[in-house]
């Protein structure tokens, strides 16, 4: 079995993000009327979301260079806020006060996994969902409200990304057009060329049918020219 993979800020937070929407369903099938079930495929999601993350941000604190994890305790406080006084499960506790900070003493990695693992079992298990929490209609539509503002900021990064990709797929095309048509050009060139090259091919062929059918009256003529030249020359 691999490790597990170290908490980060970055990976706790996605891991809130991740579980507000959860939280939301889980009250929704709560708030109907009637109640509806909860799937234990979601109260199982929530119940080990919200044990990583509280595992998570314990880790992250207890680092010897923590990072400040103020935001994920918020996150934190918002999740606990939706699940209710009824929530039964893992619970973050306060932070610890500057003054009785002490550096933690180094255990055995057995014993760290044990740590953990209690931790992770501290969800108790039920067959029935928890009562439904009480939340006003307007708390409920500013939760909602605040999760559709971030999901449509990610939306907005998503845009920003496909447009940026769709530019680069235009520029793409664009310079692929210009190669076509310095690849048309070259081959109407080259064409050009064969033909000229054939066009001179036959020319030198005419030339030279021309002089292997007209060698022998040229030698004709110029043995009857040298015949006259020898008969002035012996009779004078």
């Amino acid at each position: 079995m691999p490790p597990p993979r170290p908490a980060t800020p970055a990976r706790l937070n996605l891991l809130v993000s991740r579980s507000l929407p959860l939280i939301l369903d889980r009250n929704r099938l709560l708030s109907a009327v009637p109640p509806q079930p909860v799937p234990p495929s979601l109260a199982s999601q929530i119940n080990t979301n919200a044990a990583a993350l509280v595992n998570g941000i314990l880790e992250l604190e207890g680092q010897s260079d923590a990072p400040d994890t103020t935001e994920l305790r918020d996150g934190w406080e918002r999740m606990r806020a939706m699940l209710g006084s009824t929530w039964a499960g893992i619970d973050l506790p306060p932070p610890k006060s500057a003054a009785s900070d002490k550096p933690a003493p180094l255990l055995p990695a057995a014993h760290e996994e044990g740590r953990s693992r209690e931790r992770d079992m501290a969800i108790p298990f039920r067959d029935s969902p928890p009562p439904s929490p009480t939340f006003s209609p307007h708390t409920e539509l500013q939760m909602q409200s605040q999760l559709m503002d971030e999901q449509d900021h990610h939306l907005d990064h998503l845009s920003n990304s496909i447009q940026r990709q769709h530019e680069i797929g235009l520029q793409i095309g664009g310079e692929l057009d210009v190669h076509t048509g310095l690849l048309e050009e070259l081959d109407h060139d080259v064409d050009r060329t064969d033909s000229n090259l054939s066009r001179a091919r036959r020319r030198l062929d005419q030339v030279a049918r021309g002089a292997r059918n007209n060698a022998s009256a040229w030698s004709i003529g110029l043995l009857i020219f040298v015949l006259l030249i020898l008969i002035i020359v012996f009779k004078t």
